[in-house]
């Protein structure tokens, strides 16, 4: 059974694979193609979410750090590593100051009455 923290990082490479999935669909759904292409991005990018999350747990269970462990590393384990750092710099770090920020934002002065 892994401890709660290995639990918090699984949890947050989940959100941040989650985060840079939304924000690759919010990014195609901004270029103009034909809607058979959109509509294939879209599924492509529901079934990567899905698979991906898949593929981490039948590797790797459900231990959040489990690619840092040196044993179990191996030369194919460097682009999952990589991926992983990734999330957890955007669930983090990233994902948190941008929501301060928008946070913390002045309200347009129209509002503001």
């Amino acid at each position: 059974m892994p401890g709660p923290l290995s639990v918090f990082f699984l949890a947050a490479a989940g959100l941040g694979h989650l985060i840079l999935f939304v924000w690759g669909h919010n990014l195609l759904y901004g270029y103009v193609s034909r809607p058979w292409l959109s509509d294939a991005s879209r599924g492509l990018h529901g079934v990567l979410v899905c698979a991906a999350a898949a593929a981490y747990w039948y590797f790797w269970g459900f231990d959040g750090l489990a690619l840092l462990n040196p044993e179990a590393a191996t030369s194919w384990m460097g682009l999952p590593l990589a991926y992983v750092v990734l999330c957890w710099i955007t669930a983090l770090a990233v994902f948190p100051a941008i929501t301060v920020s928008r946070l913390t934002r002045r309200p347009p002065a129209v509002l503001a009455d």
